[in-house]
This record gives structure tokens, C-alpha cells and sequence, in this order.
């Protein structure tokens, strides 16, 4: 209960915010770059923030940094929106900075605390997130642009999720002492005391694999995150009411609840993750396909693509991060990088879309999306390759000592 209440505050605070662009544009008179910065910011903060994560981790242990960041993002969340533009960029991005926590140390959490049943509880998890996510967009469209309730009180609101998951969090968890896989991981991924697997957040740079999950996991998010930020608006932009928008967009998170949970079992079920990370972006296409070419007149079925493509990439895309490591470490140091790196690429979603609705119009927009799409194809392909970050690692470490052995030159 604690683990699926936590996940499901992993991305309320960025969904409740998309269906109210085109209300910040006109509040602020500011452009749609400037209100896809505010969701950018969380995104930042995950890239720029996860990589300290671990230092926090390793002092108070997994369960107790997690508790921690629950209690961070609860105040975040509820004093971010009643004080203008400056006011809400600067909340947002500190409720980013609680969720990087969230997203970093769950995976290390679960590979630490039930390593026998990460897939299950991964699909969980991730169901959650994306369930939370869509009653987020769909409830923040309706209070707000259907009901007319006062927008700052309806962001705020969504602290309260986020305040009970760390009450439940504290009552199931916080007094327990880490255990021995939990301070592994800790360590293991800081990347300064690597433990004996040499898993660590500056070998996983070394580390094709490594690279190839990060890719896909930013990739997806870039394409998640982008439409949430931009899909309502767009569709307002076709006539469709404000409120309806929301909730097509929420439709795409209830859609791909089956897939959050089918994703990850079946992909620790299988020896290579090939053609299920290849599928994830090819929905992509398909969705951002259909809408570049029919528009509003699709919404059905560009949302059942997308609601689909959106919930596997994710559930893969953290599922392949236990599967392509080996220990509590090896998990700990390839989500420390997946969760920088990788949001790093997806924060240019937001604003990159935002900034050419502006200056080219929606045609440039859909063509990036559908650039990403296609090269989250071949993201998802790699990151399905049947090897380990450490057996990687390891190969190469043994081809240097043959190498630097006088008789082997």
C-alpha cells in the first residue's frame, strides 16, 4: 500500500498542470514556451537532481530518504500556485526535485526490499503513476475549466495524495533499519564507494547498455511529457472545449493502465526485450502519425496509440533497468542515470514543442514528435539486447588485461 500510494504521486504535479496552458498563456500574456517551461522544470529537476539522490540515501537509508521526499513534495505542491508566474516556476520546480527522489529510489526500493518480485510490483507501481496521472489531468480540467473553480486552489489540492503517502510511508516503513541490499545500494550508486560488482553511477557511464536504456527512457518521457503539456492545447486549438481536451488526454493514461502492468511481466519473462521496446515506439509513430495527418477527427484512435505507447515505455523503460543490471547496485546506479540523463533529453520536450507552436506552427511540432518517435524505435531495440551492464563492464575490463598482457599482444 505505502509503495503504490508513493507512485501515485510521482507525476500529479506535472498532469494537473496540462490542461491549464492555454489559461497560464492567457493569466501571464505569456507565450506557449514560457508556459511549457513550467513543465519542463520538473523534468530539469529530475536530470539535474537525481545524480544527488544517493548522497541523501546513503545517510538516512532508502526507506527514510523516500519518506522524506514524500514530506518535501506535499509542501511543494501546496504553496506553489498562489503567487504569480515566478512563484509557480520556483514550487514546481522544487515539487521536481521530490519527485526525482521518488523516481530514483522506488526501483532501488523494490530491487533492495522484494528482488523476487520486481516485475510484478514494477507493473504496479507504474500502473499507479499512470492511473494517479490521468485522475490528475481529468479532475484539474474538470474543477477548473468546467466547474470554474479558483485554479491555484485546485493545484493545490493535489498536495493532499501526497501528504497521506508519506503519513502511510512513515507508519509501514519509517522506523525500520535499512537492510544490507538497501545500503548496497545506496552506495553503489553514488558512484564513490562502488561496491565489488564495480556497479556504479560513473561505470554505468562507461557502458553502451546503460546508454541504450537511457536513451528510450528519456525518448518516451520526452514524448509523454509533451503531450501532456501540449495535446489538450492543441486539440483546443481544433474547437474541441477545454475541459473535453483534459479528459481525452487523461483517456490516454486510463488506456494504458492493462499495458503498465502487462509490459513488465512479460518482458521479465523473456531472455531479450527487443521487440517489445521496437513496439513501444512504433505506437508512438502510429499515434503521432495519425493525428499529424487527420487531426482532431482521429482523437479515438491517436489516443488509444498513444495511452498505450505512453504506459509501456514507461513500465519498460523502469523494468529494463533491473534487467539490464545485476545487483541492488548495479539497479541503483543505472536508475541514478536513466533518471538524470534520460530526463535531461525529455525536458527539451515541453518547451522544444511549446517554442515551435509559437514560431512554425503545429506541423513543426508534430515533426519532431514523430522524429522522436521513430528514434525511440531504435532506442527501445538496443535497450532489449540480452546483456547486463556489469557482464558489459566486465567483458571490457578483461579485454584491457589481455590487452596490456606483453604475451597476448
Amino acid at each position: 500500500m505505502a509503495l503504490l500510494l508513493a507512485a501515485a504521486n510521482m507525476r500529479t504535479g506535472i498532469a494537473s498542470m496540462g490542461p491549464l496552458m492555454a489559461a497560464f498563456q492567457a493569466l501571464w500574456g505569456v507565450g506557449a514556451g514560457a508556459a511549457g517551461t513550467l513543465m519542463t522544470l520538473p523534468i530539469v529537476a529530475f536530470g539535474f537532481f537525481s545524480p544527488l539522490m544517493p548522497a541523501v540515501a546513503r545517510r538516512l537509508g532508502l526507506s527514510k530518504a523516500l519518506g522524506g521526499a514524500l514530506v518535501w513534495l506535499t509542501l511543494a505542491l501546496a504553496l506553489r500556485p498562489w503567487d504569480g508566474y515566478g512563484a509557480m516556476a520556483v514550487g514546481t520546480l522544487a515539487a521536481g526535485v521530490g519527485m526525482a527522489a521518488l523516481n530514483v529510489l522506488l526501483p532501488a526500493f523494490i530491487k533492495a526490499r522484494y528482488p523476487e518480485r520486481m516485475g510484478t510490483l514494477t507493473g504496479l507501481y507504474t500502473m499507479m503513476l499512470n492511473l494517479a496521472a490521468a485522475l490528475a489531468t481529468g479532475a484539474t480540467a474538470s474543477a477548473a475549466l468546467a466547474w470554474g473553480w479558483p485554479w491555484p486552489l485546485v493545484l493545490s489540492l493535489w498536495s493532499l495524495p501526497a501528504g497521506a503517502a508519506a503519513f502511510v510511508w512513515a507508519a509501514a516503513f519509517g522506523r525500520q533499519d535499512p537492510t544490507a541490499d538497501e545500503r548496497s545500494a545506496d552506495v553503489g550508486m553514488a558512484g564513490e564507494r562502488p561496491v565489488a560488482s564495480g556497479a556504479s553511477l560513473r561505470s554505468a557511464l562507461r557502458s553502451p547498455t546503460a546508454w541504450a536504456v537511457t536513451a528510450f527512457m528519456g525518448l518516451q518521457s520526452f514524448l509523454f511529457f509533451s503531450a501532456a503539456a501540449w495535446l489538450p492545447a492543441m486539440l483546443e486549438a481544433e474547437g474541441v472545449p477545454e475541459w473535453a481536451a483534459g479528459w481525452w488526454f487523461s483517456a490516454t493514461q486510463f488506456i494504458g493502465i492493462p499495458a503498465n502492468f502487462l509490459f513488465p511481466w512479460v518482458a521479465v519473462r523473456l531472455s531479450r526485450q527487443r521487440g517489445l521496446g521496437a513496439l513501444v515506439g512504433g505506437l508512438f509513430v502510429v499515434g503521432w502519425g495519425l493525428y499529424a495527418a487527420l487531426g482532431a477527427r482521429a482523437v479515438v484512435p491517436v489516443v488509444v496509440a498513444l495511452g498505450v505507447a505512453q504506459a509501456a515505455g514507461i513500465s519498460l523503460a523502469l523494468a529494463l533497468i533491473g534487467l539490464r543490471s545485476e545487483t541492488a547496485a548495479g539497479t541503483a546506479a543505472l536508475s541514478g542515470m536513466t533518471q538524470s540523463v534520460g530526463y535531461l533529453i525529455a525536458a527539451v520536450g515541453p518547451v522544444g514543442v511549446g517554442a515551435l507552436l509559437d514560431l512554425a506552427g503545429r506541423p513543426a511540432a508534430l515533426s519532431l514528435l514523430l522524429l522522436t518517435s521513430g528514434l525511440t524505435v531504435l532506442a527501445g531495440f538496443r535497450a532489449g539486447a540480452p546483456i547486463t551492464m556489469e557482464a558489459e563492464l566486465g567483458r571490457a575490463a578483461e579485454r584491457g588485461r589481455r590487452a596490456g598482457e606483453p604475451g597476448l599482444r
